[in-house]
Order: structure tokens, then C-alpha cells, then sequence
């Protein structure tokens, strides 16, 4: 309509009402929920502007609220207004919308957006929101509305927290004061009433105590007076929210938990200080609720230096112990996100401490980071341990490139590229390019790190520009990483780490590294057997351990032998070999843990192709034909027609029969009776020079 008036009148018709289309216009274009009637606004003044000529600095506001620009709602609220609101034709038109609709709306989102703007446009007219819009914010506090009190919360603090700042850059000249004795009083007191009144319990009880934790946030920075009561309700509020269920008061109150202690503790007795970071490392040890232990590890991370100080090494001991992964299935198993923000609040309280007072033990920081980057812990939320290891890459990271080069040890830097190495080939893609471009930038890091091995040949591999890689596609960076397999050092962490990426389950990873990883050892013979060995070590250590390498053994195995450059050095008759019978103990030893029959059949039957065990791998397999269930059965004499069919002249059976036993496998019902099944298997024996299976008699 408003677009339609600026076509259809004449510019002095409209004159006595400019100021209030344009007024009403730009509140639109600025503060309106919708993105489509925050441009159609836009587009209505821009229209007017243009026809009727007559609207107050119309060609300046153009320029910066157009169509395109108000388009993203934070943009509209924080900086379009923010210079719109400089003209003060607007400025209060702007602010009273603020207080009358935008801070008791129904979006969260649009409250939290209305208290920022109030903070920005604070600096415009201090005195009126000191004088006027402070005593209505603190009105609303005593509403029932819970959108309108939640909004006044948020923007009182924002409002105070723009007036301390504005008043402390304008003291050198005089002006007065902007934070008054009853604004003081009131907001000491607001979550005491907020309590008394019963307002954080419930559902509505969330949302207070949110929007009281960023006011606690804004009146700390602002260094506002409180009485020792008043610090203590923040306090008890602040604990409250720390140990919360909810992710969102968590984090909220311990951004507000840094500012608080670091304003109204640090004229504190010690010994109070020293009772209270004793109470959370007691809570933190003890305490089997995870949600508790996330928010107190951050809690912990947040305090200032002086705080830290006074239990530093008790602090480290607490979160040292509270990161070791308990055995599978124990109490704790699954606490992964507590051992994560464990991870990044030590990393914080590192950055916090600083490494030139000599307080911190660096070697125990680093253990527990090294120590961050090896869990692999399973729940029905899949690997939940990479939650860990990512938050350890980071950590790793910021340890490497803020210490100073003179405390670092050689083997300190070496063992954290291995392992960041390790992760940027294993099988979740945002860890891969998390740890890709993290060990890409120490490699390239300056001022330059020290004690990294072969630095000009990585250089000579990776491009400085990282924005080049595309790190998210296992194509772009396993090409890169397999060349890590020249080097000593790395050839354990990146076989490792292939065997997670190549056991994968998802087809587009598995398929693409099983590839690069064959195509690299065909180019490169003399690695194979040194390369199968730390393999076959990899798997005996860990195979009937981690659940992640369990799940990938097989199909890994089937993979790398699948390639008949690789069978053929790593399945040679060669005495000195102790590949073949190894990987087959290995996998029967694997069998009776998981019993993942389908998934092994393939792996076996790769290994029929070594000499030494041919019969052996034999008959396992023909087990696997007697079985009861009709899907192995089929499988298994389907894969072994396969491999007979390529490379049967390679194999124990005599080759007379070869063409019998490939009918046999072919032809037959595997999925028929199992009577008949087994007497066709163990005819199936004979020709393949093998003794039948005979069942178990059960006493």
C-alpha cells in the first residue's frame, strides 16, 4: 500500500505524513521477522524516495538498506539500524518499536536480536535509554509474560553493559553519569526476585535462566557494584545452570561464569576461591551424571588465572583422570562428550595459565592429548569417540603453535603429526578435514615449529594454499596422504588409519581408498612387505579389541589382497613370511568374538591363494557350507566360485578336479536342505583333497 501511495499522490499531499510512512517503513525494513516484508519495505522506500523526493535522508539510507541487504535478518537488526538510527528523525521511532513489539515476541531468536540492537543503539541516545527505556525494561521484569520478561532480561543487560562502556570513554570530558544508583540496585537484585517468585522452575524456568546468565555475562563485563548477597545469588544461579541437561544454559552460563568470576573474585578471599574449585573438582570426580561432569570441565576451563593458579595441578589431575577411556562397557564408557569438553576446557586453562610461569606440566597436557586422539568408543550413536579425537586435533594444534619452540621436545612434535596423520586417513570425513588442513598448517606453520622430520619433502606433497584441496572428498586428499607411507615415521599411523578408511561402510570411501592404497603399493613393490607387517601387528593388537578396527578387518583384508600384486608378495611361500598364517588365526580368533561369518567369507577366500594354508583356509570354508543359515551357505560357495574360477591353477586343489569343483559350486542348491547340502559339501571334500568336516558330538 505504502508503494502503491507513492505512485498514485502527489508529493504535496503526502507531505504532512512523510515522517510516518518513512518511519513506519524503515521499522519494517529493519525489525520485521519475515525477510519478504522486510524487502517489500525496503522497496516501498526506496519507491518513495524516489517519486516523492520529500522523505528525510532518503538517498543515504538507500545506499545502505536495500533490497538485498535486509535480506539477512542479524544485518537488519545490528547494522542497518545501528546506521539508520545515527538520523534522529528515527532514532527513538526505532527504539520504542524495540520495547513495544520486538522484545516480548514470540521468537527467541527476535529477543535475543531486539537486546543487541538496544546495545547498539544505546550509543545513540544514552540518556533516553537510561531515563526512560531502563525503568520500562525493569517494569516488564514483574510481568507474567514469560516472552516479555525473557526480552527485558536480555536487553537489560545489554543496555547497562553499552552505558558502562559509553560512560567510560566519555569520562575524560565530564558528561554524566549513565548508570544510576537505582539501575544498580534494581538489577542486583532482579534474579534474587526471579527466585523468590519461582521463575526457574519449569519450562519457562529454562528461559530465564538463560537470558539471566547473558545478563550476569553484560553486568560483569560492566563491572557493576553488587552486595555480597547478590553475588551470591549469581553464584548459586550460575551453578545451577552449569550442571543443566540442556546443551544451550550450559554453555550460556559458563560464557557468563568467565566474566563473573573474573570481575567480583578477584579481590576475593584465596581460601573461599580454593573451596569453591574444590567443590567442582570433588563433583567432577565423583559424579556419574555426564551432563554434570560436561559443564563442570568447561566451568573449570573458563576460570581466570588467578584462580587456576591456586589448584592448578589438581585441576590437571582431575581432568586427567576423567579422560582415560574406561574398559568397553564399564560405567562411563559411552561419556564421550564429557571427555570432550574435558579436552577443550584444558586446552583453554593452557591458553589461560600460559606457558612462562612454568606452572603447567607440560608433559602430562600432552599425554592427555595424545591420549584424546586414540579413543574409538562405540555407542547407538555411532563413534562417539570422534568427538574426542577432533576436539584433541585442536587441541594438539593450538599446544604445537602457542608454546614456545624451546620447550618443545622432538618427540613431542613428531608423535602429534603421526597422530593427527592418522586422522586425516580414517573414515569420518569432517575428522579428515579437521586433521588434513591442521597438519597441512603446522607443516607450513610460521614462525616455523621445530623438530618436524622431513619438513621439505611434506612441503613437497601438500600445497601451501589448503583452500586447493577440497578436504571433505576422500579423492582430493587420500592421493596426498598415502605418499605418507615413504616415510618411517608415519607408516604405522597411516596404515592404521587405512585400515578404519578401507574397512569403511560407506561404499564411496571404501571403494576410493582401497584404490589409492593398491594403486600406491603397485607403484611401489618394495613397500608390501613391510607394509603388510605393520598391518598384520595393527590387527593382532587391536582386532579383538577396538570396535571400529573389528568391524573393518575383513573387508580391509579382502581389499588388500584383492590386488593380485599385493597377494602375490605378501601370500609367497616363503618360510620367513609370517603373513598368511598369522592373518588366518587371526581372523578365525576374530570369528569367535563377532561371529561375522558373511563378512569374512571374502577374506578367506582371498587367502586360499597362499600355499602354506590353502587346505586350512579350505576347510573353513567348507564349514561355512554346512552351515544352518541359507545366506552363508549361497555366499560362501558364490565367492568361492569366483576366486576357483581366476585362480584355481594356484590353489592346493588338484587340478583334475577343478572343473568338477567349479561345477559343483556353481550348479548345486546351496539354499536347499541342509541334509542334502552338507552330503553335496562333503563330496565337494573329496575333490578338493580335503578331510569333510565332522560334527561335534555335544555331551
Amino acid at each position: 500500500m505504502s508503494w502503491a501511495f507513492a505512485r498514485a499522490y502527489h508529493p504535496a499531499i503526502l507531505q504532512p505524513f512523510v515522517e510516518r510512512i518513512a518511519s513506519a517503513l524503515l521499522v519494517t525494513a529493519v525489525f520485521d521477522r519475515e525477510i519478504n516484508c522486510r524487502r517489500a519495505a525496503s522497496a516501498a522506500f526506496q519507491e518513495s524516495v524516489g517519486r516523492l523526493g520529500n522523505f528525510p535522508h532518503g538517498i543515504d539510507i538507500l545506499t545502505m538498506a536495500d533490497f538485498f541487504s535486509v535480506a539477512v535478518r542479524s544485518n537488519a537488526f545490528l547494522q542497518i539500524s545501528d546506521f539508520i538510527a545515527q538520523f534522529e528523525e528515527y532514532r527513538r521511532k526505532l527504539i520504542d518499536h524495540l520495547i513495544a513489539k520486538k522484545i516480548n515476541h514470540w521468537d527467541t531468536n527476535i529477543r535475543e536480536l531486539s537486546a543487541q540492537a538496544l546495545s547498539n543503539l544505546a550509543k545513540r541516545d544514552p540518556v533516553y535509554m537510561r531515563d526512560v527505556i531502563l525503568p520500562k525494561l525493569f517494569d516488564l521484569t514483574e510481568t507474567t509474560d514469560l516472552n516479555a520478561r525473557h526480552g527485558a532480561t536480555l536487553a537489560i543487560g545489554e543496555i547497562i553493559l553499552s552505558l558502562k562502556r559509553l560512560q567510560d570513554d566519555q569520562r575524560r570530558e565530564g558528561s554524566e553519569t549513565l548508570i544510576l544508583p537505582p539501575v544498580i540496585e534494581r538489577a542486583g537484585q532482579l534474579v534474587i526476585k526471579f527466585r523468590q517468585r519461582g521463575q526457574f522452575k519449569g519450562m519457562s524456568g529454562t528461559y530465564m535462566k538463560h537470558g539471566c546468565a547473558s545478563f550476569i555475562r553484560n553486568c560483569s563485563e560492566a563491572e557493576l557494584p553488587l552486595t555480597p548477597e547478590q553475588i551470591e545469588s549469581w553464584q548459586f544461579l550460575l551453578d545451577e545452570s552449569i550442571i543443566d541437561e540442556k546443551t544451550t544454559t550450559r554453555e550460556l552460563a559458563i560464557c557468563a561464569f568467565s566474566s563473573f568470576c573474573s570481575t567480583y573474585y578477584r579481590n576475593e578471599d584465596p581460601a573461599k576461591l580454593v573451596s569453591l574449585i574444590d567443590n567442582y573438582l570433588k563433583d567432577l570426580r565423583d559424579t556419574q551424571m555426564e551432563h554434570k561432569s560436561q559443564g563442570i570441565a568447561a566451568a573449570l576451563g573458563s576460570l581466570p588465572k588467578f584462580m587456576l593458579l591456586l589448584r592448578l595441578k589438581e585441576i590437571l589431575g582431575t581432568i586427567d583422570d576423567r579422560t582415560v577411556l574406561p574398559e568397553m562397557f564399564a560405567v562411563g564408557y559411552n561419556h564421550s562428550e564429557m571427555r570432550r569438553d574435558c579436552i577443550k576446557g584444558l586446552a583453554n586453562i593452557v591458553q589461560t595459565v600460559g606457558f612462562e610461569s612454568g606452572a603447567l606440566d607440560l608433559d602430562k597436557v600432552y599425554s592427555i592429548y595424545l591420549r584424546a586422539l586414540e579413543e574409538y568408543a562405540i555407542d547407538n550413536r555411532g563413534d562417539i569417540g570422534s568427538w574426542v579425537r577432533e576436539a584433541g586435533v585442536n587441541a594438539l594444534y593450538q599446544f604445537l603453535t602457542t608454546c614456545p619452540p624451546n620447550l618443545l621436545k622432538p618427540e613431542q612434535v613428531q608423535r602429534a603429526l603421526v597422530a593427527i596423520a592418522k586422522q586425516s586417513v580414517e573414515r569420518i570425513d569432517k575428522i579428515r578435514a579437521v586433521a588434513g588442513k591442521i597438519f597441512v598448517s603446522l607443516i607450513y606453520h610460521d614462525p616455523e615449529i621445530p623438530h618436524i622430520n622431513h619438513r621439505e619433502e611434506l612441503q613437497a606433497i601438500f600445497p601451501r594454499d589448503t583452500t586447493e584441496i577440497l578436504w571433505l572428498f576422500p579423492h582430493h586428499t587420500f592421493p596426498l596422504l598415502i605418499q605418507l607411507l615413504n616415510f618411517p615415521e608415519y607408516l604405522t599411523s597411516i596404515a592404521g588409519g587405512l585400515i578404519l578408511s578401507v574397512g569403511a561402510p560407506t561404499e564411496s570411501l571404501h571403494s576410493c581408498a582401497s584404490k589409492v592404497m593398491n594403486e600406491y603399493l603397485k607403484t611401489h613393490q618394495s613397500l608390501i612387505p613391510q607394509f603388510g607387517a605393520t598391518v598384520q601387528k595393527i590387527l593382532q593388537e587391536k582386532s579383538t579389541k577396538d570396535p571400529l578396527v573389528m568391524s573393518s578387518t575383513f573387508q580391509f583384508i579382502s581389499e588388500l589382497l584383492s590386488s593380485s600384486t599385493n597377494s602375490s608378495i605378501l601370500l609367497a611361500d616363503d618360510p620367513s613370511s609370517e603373513f598368511p598364517e598369522a592373518i588366518f588365526a587371526l581372523m578365525n580368533d576374530l570369528i569367535a568374538h563377532s561371529k561375522k561369518h558373511l563378512n569374512s567369507i571374502p577374506a578367506y577366500c582371498a587367502l586360499m591363494l597362499a600355499p602354506r594354508i590353502c587346505k586350512r583356509v579350505l576347510s573353513k570354508l567348507v564349514m561355512y557350507l554346512g552351515m544352518l543359515c541359507v545366506n552363508i551357505r549361497r555366499e560362501t560357495a558364490l565367492k568361492m566360485y569366483e576366486t576357483l574360477l581366476v585362480y584355481g591353477d594356484q590353489t592346493c586343489i588338484p587340478e583334475e578336479n577343478l572343473d568338477e569343483v567349479l561345477a559343483c559350486l556353481s550348479e548345486e542348491k546351496w539354499d536347499g536342505e541342509l541334509e542334502e547340502a552338507r552330503r553335496i559339501r562333503n563330496q565337494l571334500c573329496v575333490l578338493m583333497g580335503i578331510k569333510p568336516p565332522v560334527a561335534r558330538v555335544k555331551k
